[in-house]
């Protein structure tokens, strides 16, 4: 899913959509400033400030006849920043989203992410890009995560992803169940991919992947979990490549999905 935020309209439909991010977690945070020479100031000045962040949160939403728990990846950028604020009251975590409150005014938006009104933007308008995946216990010390939803087609499947990946010239072996990726029935298979001759046996890593049917206007999607290593970040990689290069869609990466702090970055 994608969306543009341009008006008020727009305002109460992510509003509503999100379920106002209620009880959700930033787990990113990404400044980007741009700056331009001013010949006759002979000095550069600020041209621009965008700013992204990357959201996980939970709603129930119906699935077929089913009311199912879904973990929502978002990722929000927000163009024309013309102030922001990050502070964090000491002891607190800034990183959770107890509920987005927001306004349209002058042509401008606002939003503040705590109830203290410390942790907020402003900006000419926004952008929405989002995925979904099942309620399923992601297990522990995922250092990485990466889901991708495509909007037309049907699930692969792993004999599909297995000689795709050997013609990539990274060939796997996979493993089907373990704990973590058992833990949904939505999930269509489920295992975990290393490759078959690493080529570090130091760094040999293992993703471990879960596959899933039609979600909201997306046809099947997929989510890759890597525990951090050389070799997995690696093998993710090219997983990522073959998927993105035979089907269209959306996907989102998010550096922990157990970080329970803000992971900020800011560069001009």
């Amino acid at each position: 899913m994608k969306r543009r935020i341009n008006h008020n309209d727009d305002l109460e439909w992510l509003l509503r959509h999100s379920r106002a991010f209620r009880g959700g977690q930033m787990v990113e945070v990404h400044i980007v400033r741009r700056h331009l020479y001013d010949e006759n100031l002979g000095a550069e000045i600020l041209a621009g400030t965008m700013i992204t962040l990357l959201i996980r949160y939970a709603v129930m939403e119906a699935v077929g006849r089913e009311t199912l728990r879904i973990q929502r990846r978002t990722r929000l950028v927000f163009s024309g920043v013309s102030d922001f604020s990050f502070f964090e009251q000491e002891g607190a975590n800034s990183g959770t989203i107890e509920a987005l409150q927001a306004e349209w005014k002058d042509g401008s938006f606002r939003f503040w992410f705590d109830q203290y009104g410390e942790v907020y933007i402003v900006c000419d308008e926004a952008e929405l890009e989002e995925v979904g995946v099942p309620e399923g216990a992601p297990g522990r010390d995922i250092l990485h995560e990466w889901v991708f939803q495509a909007q037309q087609g049907t699930l692969p499947t792993v004999e599909w992803l297995l000689d795709e990946l050997d013609r990539a010239g990274c060939a796997c072996t996979w493993r089907p169940g373990g704990v973590e990726c058992a833990a949904s029935g939505r999930f269509e298979w489920s295992g975990f991919l290393s490759r078959h001759v690493p080529v570090d046996q130091n760094q040999m890593g293992t993703v471990a992947i879960q596959g899933y049917g039609p979600l909201g206007e997306h046809s099947f999607g997929i989510v890759a979990r890597v525990r951090g290593s050389a070799g997995g970040a690696e093998l993710l990689a090219q997983l990522a490549h073959v998927l993105t290069t035979h089907f269209s869609g959306h996907s989102i990466g998010l550096e922990s999905a157990t970080l329970q702090r803000v992971r900020r970055s800011e560069r001009d």
